[in-house]
């Protein structure tokens, strides 16, 4: 784990490399990003989230030295690039900030990431729908969401099109399907702002 912030001292994973942007720190750098066709009319607040992302992308393969533009940004499925094989990673937003967790595709299977606000509130009707019978924690509304949010995007690289959220348990540190198809482990930090979500299959 590559760590140049105070905010990637918080997060301990066993490979890979994390990167945050926030639009106080790169508002500069985003408003000439480059965007696609068809976020051209799309609403400011979209059209900020997707540049922070990308952004963090290209931050994280910055500290692989892998300069990557963001013409070479052509994306191969949901945690590829189609010009720079050989990595898996996975992208979250939220209204000011981004997350991307990068990974060679051998150290994994698939990643997952999910940033949140710490202050988001979640229903008590979403929570239980978020609810797996098998779940065996004590995390909160907003903690469950997070966890299993991250969880579901480290298996979008298999044909899961019946998989939903509620689909996934959680137990310790680790996560399955209720099929039994797939599973793996995940992390969870936050500091005073954000709390942080990451998930994996080896």
């Amino acid at each position: 784990m590559k760590n140049s912030s105070n905010f990637q001292s918080l997060i301990s994973l066993p490979f890979g490399t994390v990167v945050r942007t926030t639009l106080a720190e790169h508002a500069d750098l985003i408003a000439e990003w480059p965007l696609p066709d068809e976020l051209k009319s799309a609403n400011p607040k979209r059209q900020t989230e997707w540049r922070l992302g990308r952004l963090a992308l290209q931050k994280a393969f910055a500290q692989l030295r892998i300069d990557v533009s963001p013409e070479e940004m052509i994306f191969d499925g949901h945690q590829a690039l189609l010009l720079v094989p050989g990595f898996r990673f996975s992208i979250s937003h939220t209204d000011d900030a981004a997350l991307v967790w990068l990974a060679d595709e051998d150290e994994c299977k698939g990643v997952g990431v999910d940033l949140e606000p710490r202050d988001r509130a979640i229903s008590d009707a979403v929570y239980k729908k978020l609810l797996h019978t098998l779940d065996r924690s004590t995390l909160s509304p907003i903690q469950l969401w997070s966890a299993k949010e991250a969880c579901f995007k480290s298996v979008s690289l298999e044909n899961q099109a019946e998989l939903v959220i509620a689909k996934i348990f959680v137990e310790g540190e680790r996560f399955q399907t209720d099929d039994l198809v797939s599973g793996g482990q995940w992390r969870q930090f936050e500091d005073s702002q954000y709390l942080y979500s990451f998930a994996w299959r080896g």
